[in-house]
């Protein structure tokens, strides 16, 4: 069987991407206040995004947020911020987004997209 110390994944979860993000922008020399439009979190839960957000100072209004409204998708979290919170934006101009995901089994990563105008179909059902 396997045994998960919820203090210590919730501990990894609110500094690790923390780091990743400021380590990303950093290397990368990327400004977060004029290259990026969204930040889009994985969803595990509300307390774990808030400390995230207040840990990177970010602008509530460039964190997309939907966990009230599905729960933890897991992996599918970012994918269902862009379909159901962003998806004007997404299909109607050029979009920059950085992207900030962990797992259980304490992995992180980090990336930024720039795109093109979307193609996106409706969400059939949930």
């Amino acid at each position: 069987h396997t045994l998960i110390n919820g203090m210590n994944v919730f501990s990894f979860a609110i500094s690790r991407p923390p780091k990743s993000v400021e380590k990303f922008l950093t290397d990368y020399k990327i400004n977060r206040d004029t290259d990026i439009d969204y930040f889009l979190i994985h969803q595990a839960n509300k307390m774990i995004v808030d400390r995230i957000v207040k840990k990177l100072k970010l602008p509530q209004e460039k964190v997309p947020y939907n966990l009230e409204e599905f729960g933890n998708l897991g992996g599918a979290s970012i994918p269902s911020l862009m379909v159901t919170r962003l998806r004007k934006q997404l299909m109607s101009k050029e979009t920059t987004l950085l992207m900030s995901s962990f797992g259980l089994g304490l992995t992180w990563g980090t990336m930024w997209m720039k795109t093109k105008p979307m193609v996106m179909p409706d969400i059939i059902g949930i």
